[in-house]
């Protein structure tokens, strides 16, 4: 058995093996936004 004490990881979590969710980088934040950006340019070529 671990030592860890356990919690909820929820949004407000500040543990170390929880990260920082505002450090995602903006191609990962804006994800959705990039796929239909370049779907747009790909049907305004096309």
């Amino acid at each position: 058995m671990s030592n860890a004490r356990t919690h909820d990881h929820g949004p407000d979590c500040n543990c170390e093996s929880c990260g920082d969710p505002r450090s995602m980088d903006v191609l990962g934040k804006y994800l959705t936004v990039w796929i239909f950006a370049a779907m747009a340019v790909g049907v305004g070529l096309g």
